[in-house]
């Protein structure tokens, strides 16, 4: 529904909303409206806890012995503007900083 006056945003998310292709708000939770052809919802994020799984890494330690290295992260995104603007994925980049 991307040419309608209306935004509804569930709890714990956050639309980006972008007037004219450049930041203009983040929408909390709840009813928004917005102008159709002037407005868009470009991002949206949850802002729940979410959970990566870290594929399994092979690591030398320094006495020279091999252990298989696997994990799990746990994030969760505090700054929607941050999240939107600043990388290109970044839930992928969370992952490669582990």
């Amino acid at each position: 529904m991307r040419f309608s006056f209306f935004v509804l945003v569930h709890q714990q998310e956050v639309k980006i909303l972008e007037r004219f292709g450049k930041f203009y708000a983040a929408l909390q939770p709840g009813f928004s409206f917005k102008l159709p052809w002037v407005d868009e919802v470009s991002y949206h994020h949850s802002l729940k806890e979410q959970v990566i799984d870290i594929d399994n890494q092979t690591a030398i330690t320094q006495d020279n012995v091999k252990i298989n290295i696997d994990g799990v992260l746990y994030f969760k995104i505090t700054d929607p503007y941050k999240a939107s603007y600043n990388v290109s994925n970044p839930i992928n980049a969370i992952a490669l900083l582990a």
